[in-house]
């Protein structure tokens, strides 16, 4: 039975209880009135019930039973004291039957953007397997927004989910018929993000109102503080549960949202990237990929929406900084795969668009390189697992992945001062990521080419939890049956 309707009856015989308690008060026309209602009420829960079920066949019967009674007090209202007792009886005997019915629950994943399925992607595995619950995955649509802030493009990535995702059109399913027992949103912002927004319908103020388990899983993963864009969006007050990677994110929130609703678990993006690292048989890799790392050591570059935007120019010296060392290796060993953030082009247009020829500039004499691939595909982590290091922002949600696996990470230095030309930050998975700013190594980046290509670079045991997905699903159950 959906859990759902086992409330809206429990509801229904509380009610009837009430109504019983005050039947021998009134007068022959309320009582007329209110036995009409509660025949309305019960023939409308019935009708909701499946008598395939055996427990659900009998609540059918009391309730026909408890009609029955209603007829018969209509044809006698003057009487109606000497039927509470076997009116109370029936709803007792139902309330019984539903203790022994065990509930089932409906659960729908709302992800926008396919390259951040894989933040859900766990939780969704472990719900599908649980069999008390139906699940549904619906992709939402949603817009880039323009200079001024308005909607512009509309984009809706509904075949762009892995294979073995089985998505429902958002406009096939109805929240409203469905209400959900929960609802797994990764888009916090509603309206308030300056670069896009999912379609308005689906804002977490219009979400809440169609189930009673909000859960909000962030699309990024950092095993250290929340940004400080993070630390105060417009989801946090409508979601029930808010699931952060760790004690630190969530000391970062607790004095604007109540901490039962914060839950420090870890990241199931974290655990997703290790399954494949693990079995990389299961990589889905593009043959024109292959071609071009066969043989070769791999560095991923990595450039985030952040620093453009507080370094301009700055920060596409460093992109052609990194093209002009990466230069210095062709033909020998050395492979790229560069991954912008899925929505930077998106941002340059709508808040710098002075920055747009020139980064399109770099894009294009980059990608004529043969040892380049620009990975524009949904998911990161094909190139995460596919590289041997990481180069670019020190602040993006990529640092994680390559922490997580035990790989160097470089990050380059944005201050346009000239002594920072051609540096790096060196961070390895040996040191806390806690400790980022404090425990890095001043390195060039044609010295860490070199070494990589020599070998020299070894890569650390990697920091995976294999039960993330599993232990969020097992707390959202456990907190449904006690609401």
């Amino acid at each position: 039975m959906r859990r759902i309707l086992r409330k809206k009856i429990c509801n229904l015989i509380d009610i009837l209880f009430e109504t019983n308690s005050q039947l021998s008060y009134l007068d022959v026309e309320d009582i007329y009135d209110i036995l009409s209602q509660s025949q309305s009420a019960l023939i409308e829960v019935g009708n909701e019930l499946d008598e395939g079920v055996p427990g659900e066949k009998t609540l059918v019967g009391y309730f026909e039973e408890y009609c029955e009674l209603l007829w018969q007090i209509s044809q006698n209202v003057t009487a109606v004291c000497e039927y509470l007792d076997e009116l109370n009886k029936l709803l007792n005997a139902s309330l019984n039957e539903l203790a022994q019915i065990e509930d089932n629950y409906e659960i729908v994943f709302m992800p926008y953007k396919a390259s951040m399925w894989d933040c859900m992607d766990t939780v969704y595995r472990a719900a599908r397997t649980d069999e008390r619950c139906k699940v549904y995955v619906v992709p939402i649509p949603y817009y880039n927004k323009d200079a001024e802030g308005k909607l512009a493009e509309k984009y809706y990535e509904i075949d762009d989910f892995p294979a073995d995702v089985i998505v429902t059109p958002h406009n096939e399913y109805s929240l409203e018929e469905h209400c959900p027992d929960v609802i797994y949103i990764h888009n916090p912002y509603d309206g308030f993000n300056k670069v896009s927004s999912v379609e308005p319908s689906y804002y977490s103020s219009i979400l809440k109102k169609y189930t009673d388990m909000l859960v909000y899983i962030p699309y990024f993963s950092l095993p250290s503080h929340l940004p400080e864009t993070h630390k105060l969006l417009p989801a946090y007050a409508y979601a029930d549960k808010i699931i952060l990677g760790s004690e630190l994110m969530v000391a970062d929130v607790d004095a604007v949202v109540p901490r039962k609703r914060l839950e420090a678990m870890g990241s199931p993006k974290d655990e997703r990237l290790c399954y494949y690292d693990k079995h990389r048989d299961e990589l889905n890799i593009l043959e024109s990929w292959k071609d071009k790392l066969e043989g070769r050591r791999v560095v991923f570059y990595n450039t985030s929406i952040s620093n453009f935007l507080e370094y301009g120019d700055a920060r596409l010296d460093r992109i052609e900084e990194f093209i002009s060392v990466m230069e210095l290796y062709e033909n020998r060993e050395i492979a790229v795969i560069w991954r912008p953030h899925p929505l930077l082009r998106s941002t340059i247009i709508s808040m710098r668009p002075d920055l747009l020829s020139r980064y399109e500039a770099l894009v294009e004499k980059f990608l004529n390189r043969d040892y380049v691939i620009l990975d524009e595909t949904p998911d990161p982590v094909n190139a995460v697992i596919l590289s041997d290091i990481y180069v670019g922002d020190m602040g993006s949600s990529m640092v994680q992945m390559f922490y997580v696996l035990g790989k160097l990470c470089c990050f380059q230095v944005w201050a346009d001062s000239g002594q920072n030309e051609g540096k790096v930050l060196l961070f390895d998975a040996g040191t806390k990521f806690e400790n980022i700013y404090n425990e890095c190594r001043i390195s060039s980046l044609e010295d860490a080419i070199s070494d990589l290509r020599q070998g020299k670079i070894a890569r650390l045991e990697n920091k995976c939890n294999d039960t993330i997905g599993e232990n969020i699903h097992k707390l959202i159950m456990e907190e449904l049956q006690i609401m």
